[in-house]
């Protein structure tokens, strides 16, 4: 039995030595693996908010200072990508824009001086106008691809006011009873039902979203018309642009924010003679970097559409509006042409 007894003390003695250098073996295996990856998490993270990586390389396995090392590269390419596509944009508005305005101003001052030589000569007449509308389309798609870039870049600046919104609205109207897409629609603004606070926005920045989601609106309206509505809250005030056209496919509805995107009733075919398909991207970032938004509020096939674009308000002033509510009387009517 002493015997037995001693065999059985030696076996377990054997097992837990075993047990213990395992045990110490794994731990020693455990920290050679998660320390380089410790290490190279942070060298990550330290890459991504541009600082240095020196120090964070030494005595590690050759593998991860290669990783680190690419990840150390793909930042100072990211960082040179971007000052290159920056000076791309540069160039381009001087390099494409001045030549564009030149052809657009000389064609336009042919047609004004040149008048009855180009009607004698009707083949003339329509080269030197496409010359002009093509100009114009051109300096249009540069402006865009420049406020795209700007606005990605978080390059450009607004000048923030407090303004009372119907004025603008009006001269939004104004713009499109001018000269409007078709003269038989009606293009209107329905009277607040309540007192508005006056917007806190940069003036010119928000005409532009208005005029092309208003633009946008007519464009694919063939009866009836657009209607502008007001509303606000404590802290909002609401612009919605409702029209009578062709409504968005629901299977296009969440494309419409997209850069370059066209929605139809073929979402696979990008119609190029349209538009660059920016409007709606560009009007997005414009009203975020504001603090406020664009949406499509609702859509109906057959039916239009509604956007709404929302505009932080100036709690410290307000404006009273006068009289009961929107109806057919209570608007401001404006029938547009636009050529």
């Amino acid at each position: 039995d002493a015997a037995v007894r001693r065999e059985w003390l030696g076996v377990a003695g054997q097992a837990a030595l075993v047990l213990l250098l395992t045990t110490i073996a794994a731990l020693l295996v455990s920290r050679s693996i998660t320390s380089p990856i410790r290490n190279l998490t942070r060298a990550i993270k330290r890459a991504k908010s541009g600082k240095e990586l020196a120090g964070l390389l030494d005595d590690q396995p050759s593998e991860i200072a290669r990783l680190a090392q690419s990840v150390r590269d793909a930042h100072t390419a990211e960082i040179e990508r971007e000052r290159a596509h920056n000076q791309f944009f540069s160039i381009a508005s001087h390099e494409l824009r001045t030549p564009l305005t030149a052809i657009r101003g000389n064609s336009s001052m042919i047609q004004e001086f040149f008048t009855k030589q180009l009607q004698a000569t009707p083949e003339l007449g329509q080269m030197v106008k496409d010359i002009h509308d093509a100009s114009v389309r051109l300096i249009g798609i540069v402006n865009d691809f420049l406020d795209m870039s700007r606005l990605e870049l978080s390059k450009i600046s607004f000048r923030i006011t407090i303004f009372d919104i119907t004025p603008l609205i009006e001269s939004v109207i104004e713009v499109y009873g001018q000269g409007g897409i078709n003269p038989s629609l009606y293009l209107k603004m329905a009277k607040p039902l309540q007192s508005l606070p006056l917007v806190k926005a940069d003036h010119d920045r928000l005409k532009q979203v208005l005029i092309n989601i208003v633009g946008n609106a007519l464009k694919f309206t063939e009866a009836g018309g657009v209607t502008i509505a007001l509303s606000a809250t404590v802290h909002e005030v609401f612009i919605d642009i409702t029209d009578t056209g062709k409504g968005i496919p629901r299977s296009g509805q969440n494309y419409l924010f997209l850069k370059f995107s066209q929605v139809s009733s073929d979402d696979l075919t990008r119609d190029p003679t349209r538009s660059t398909g920016l409007g709606l991207y560009i009007s997005k970032l414009i009203m975020e970097q504001m603090r406020g938004d664009v949406s499509l509020l609702d859509s109906k096939e057959g039916k239009g559409s509604t956007f709404r674009v929302t505009v932080l308000a100036a709690i410290s002033g307000k404006h009273q509006s006068d009289g009961p509510g929107p109806s057919e009387n209570s608007t401001s009517d404006k029938s547009p042409r636009v050529d």
